[in-house]
């Protein structure tokens, strides 16, 4: 986001960016996408700052301004990293809702081995910039990673990973196949419970 610019406005250049549209139809649409992402009060969020807001409205609107876009594939590199341990499971649920709802596929960046796991289908294991191993994440589950590093990286992350998720009682759904027919609204208003 740019510090200088209104939230609005910088989903708004986006959106009009990537379609020709009006200000206003922008604008509105902009509403419904903060909306979508479960901001409670988009009027007042829209008129604010980037340092107006925390760190989960941040992210969600971040997310708004993706989506406006209307991807088919989405690069989230450590999307919650920045966040508070208590808003984690929220932010990375309200992704899992999105990419169902929206029919995306994502490229899901993290040192946490647990939430790649719990969010991906397949793991590539990079080391220097390189993969060295992909794999379905069953695989990494079961611990059958076959490449030295990759085994390397499982060891030394196992008991990190399993600590985290603990001590932060992150209540993830696990990431289900995309579904065949893309949608252009989300689902219900995501206040199901969330599973383990």
């Amino acid at each position: 986001m740019n510090p200088m610019m209104r939230v609005g406005a910088r989903i708004v250049e986006a959106l009009r960016f990537h379609q020709r549209i009006g200000r206003r139809e922008a604008r509105e649409r902009a509403l419904a996408m903060l909306e979508t992402v479960r901001i409670r009060e988009p009027a007042r969020v829209v008129r604010a700052f980037p340092y107006e807001l925390s760190g989960e409205m941040g992210q969600r609107v971040v997310i708004a301004m993706m989506l406006v876009a209307e991807p088919r594939l989405l690069v989230a590199g450590e999307p919650t990293s920045a966040l508070d341990a208590s808003i984690q499971a929220e932010i990375l649920n309200l992704l899992l809702d999105l990419k169902e709802a929206y029919g995306l596929s994502w490229i899901f960046v993290s040192h946490n081995l647990a939430l790649v796991a719990r969010m991906c289908a397949t793991v590539a294991i990079m080391n220097n910039g390189r993969i060295v191993e992909q794999a379905a994440v069953d695989r990494l589950a079961r611990d059958e990673l076959v490449e030295p590093y990759s085994r390397q990286l499982l060891a030394a992350s196992r008991g990190y990973d399993r600590e985290v998720a603990r001590s932060r009682n992150l209540r993830l759904r696990r990431a289900g196949r995309p579904s065949a027919a893309r949608s252009n609204r989300p689902r219900g208003d995501g206040a199901e419970p969330l599973q383990r």
